[in-house]
């Protein structure tokens, strides 16, 4: 602790800003090391490091709880001085997140990592499937932040609008020859696009 506080009935006598900043820095310091003497002695768990990490990452705690880090495609959220390559990064990330909570949203789940696994295995038995459930599921996101007022977007961010999309794609390629019978991959391509038009108008 710095000598030069000198503290009289409890009360700091020497009130300036240069003490206050020594203090600040010493408990800093204090509590920096208190922290790494925990970790050394192996007193925190792995889990306990884990959930240290997520909560210091902006991308990690939005990618594994929630969506409220990661916001939609708006100058409010953005700020103004993002622009340019920046901002087609914000808004690529926004609508990967509200796809992948939209494939989580099947099974009641919102979280992109559920998300990957299911559409994972609605594509297992058939590539074509989980192409359309993609397809569906990234027009019903894209189209209610065209059309949809502002407070929607918090929906959209938890892939409610998502999900009705990934059951459409999955339901039309279901009842389509033209997609089921595809063997190759030039012909799931070609039965893809022409099965496009009827999955915009439906969603």
């Amino acid at each position: 602790m710095p000598d030069d506080i000198a503290m009289v009935n409890g009360v700091n006598g020497g009130y300036d800003e240069p003490t206050m900043q020594a203090v600040a820095e010493y408990i800093r310091e204090a509590v920096q090391e208190t922290e790494k003497a925990l970790l050394d002695e192996g007193k925190r768990t792995p889990v306990e490091r884990w959930v240290d990490l997520v909560d210091s990452n902006k991308w990690l705690s939005s990618a594994l709880l929630d969506a409220k880090f990661i916001s939609p495609l708006r100058e409010a959220s953005l700020g103004t001085k993002s622009r340019g390559f920046g901002r087609f990064l914000s808004g690529l990330a926004f609508l990967i997140s509200s796809v992948l909570r939209g494939f989580g949203q099947v099974v009641f789940q919102d979280n992109p990592w559920t998300g990957v696994f299911v559409c994972v295995a609605g594509g297992l038995p058939h590539w074509p499937t989980a192409i359309m459930g993609i397809l569906g599921c990234t027009i019903t996101t894209v189209f209610p932040l065209l059309v949809q007022p502002p407070e929607t977007r918090a929906l959209v961010a938890s892939g409610l609008y998502g999900f009705n999309g990934v059951l459409l794609g999955w339901g039309y390629s279901t009842f389509d020859n033209n997609i089921q019978q595809a063997d190759t991959f030039a012909s799931g391509i070609i039965a893809l696009l022409r099965a496009l038009p009827a999955l915009l108008f439906l969603g």
